[in-house]
């Protein structure tokens, strides 16, 4: 299960766009 916040969630979810080489539009 995992045991995470929604800010973990965000930052997870950034740092999959950033490894991914997604253009970050809104920063």
């Amino acid at each position: 299960v995992w045991k995470l916040s929604s800010c973990d969630l965000c930052e997870i979810a950034r740092n999959s766009v950033y490894q991914s080489g997604f253009p970050h539009s809104s920063k």
